[in-house]
């Protein structure tokens, strides 16, 4: 259906904005609406799919079918208004703006063009390879004896806010150290246990989850001004607690919501390849 609109739109049509997004010219696309939802038509009669674009100011994600995303959570773990621009803390971000007035200024449609986003990927990158918290994973690499089976981990942005965080993941033993490292002028970790998943909910929240042998537990979190904070932490253990299907009931309801993410082998290639730059997320499960 969208490739016989695009054949009908003509130069000089659409100069006028629709009216959820304000004016908007030909000659700089347009917005165009069907039985799916609203996409948009650049100038060159292509249009955004499996990405970020900035279109007046904001930026705006479009699905694999060139779809714009509204009131929900974008694949990379940003969030959109029901406008569908990218916000951050509930406050929309444009382009060129003053990062103090409570928005941050990026060169290209991608949220993650932004020097606090690489200066934390090269930090991560230099810790990941050289901090001794990761002897395991690169003694498993290397040829050296290690307890690590199988270490993986994840790039994914929390809490939304443009910046990379990265959750390093053993495989192996339950005795084995899992990471969450994330960025405050420097990098910052926070030690998990027992096999944890993490995954990001709305308003900038994310969700660790984990358990071994009958016991289980989860913790909701929020990432603000580099200060990690436990909003809600609920366990139970199958032998021990009492009524624990409430319990579990409630980490479940926290598990459903999760967006999680894919884990990437732990290897010099891949930290190069996802760390590297803008970085890039290992996409959603």
């Amino acid at each position: 259906m969208k490739k016989a609109l695009k054949q009908q739109v003509m130069a000089g049509i659409m100069a006028a904005a629709l009216t959820l997004f304000g004016s908007i010219t030909a000659f700089a696309g347009s917005w165009q609406q069907d039985g799916s939802g609203w996409w948009y038509q650049n100038d060159d009669g292509s249009w955004p799919a499996n990405t970020w674009q900035w279109i007046n100011g904001k930026c705006y994600y479009f699905d694999e079918s060139g779809y714009m995303l509204s009131g929900t959570t974008a694949p990379d773990g940003s969030t959109v208004d029901e406008s569908g621009a990218w916000t951050v803390d509930g406050v929309v971000q444009t382009q060129g703006t003053d990062a103090g007035a409570g928005t941050q200024t990026a060169s290209s449609a991608n949220p993650y063009d932004n020097d606090v986003n690489r200066a934390a990927l090269a930090a991560y990158l230099y810790d990941l390879k050289n901090s001794p918290d990761y002897k395991w994973y690169y003694d498993s690499q290397h040829g050296g004896r290690s307890l690590t089976m199988d270490p993986h981990f994840a790039v994914l942005d929390a809490n939304g806010d443009g910046v990379y965080e990265v959750f390093v993941y053993c495989g192996g033993p339950s005795m084995a150290p899992h990471w969450l490292l994330y960025y405050d002028n420097g990098v910052k970790k926070k030690e998990f246990g027992t096999m944890p998943t993490i995954g990001t909910l709305e308003n900038g929240q994310f969700y660790i989850t984990g358990g071994n042998h009958g016991w289980f537990w989860g913790e909701l979190y929020t990432l603000n001004g580099g200060v990690l904070t436990v909003v809600e932490r609920l366990e139970y253990d199958m032998m021990r607690t009492a009524n624990y299907e409430a319990v579990q009931a409630a980490i479940g309801q926290y598990a459903n919501r999760m967006v999680t993410y894919n884990m990437v082998y732990f290897s010099d290639e891949n930290l190069e390849l996802y760390l590297s730059g803008n970085g890039q997320d290992t996409g959603v499960k």
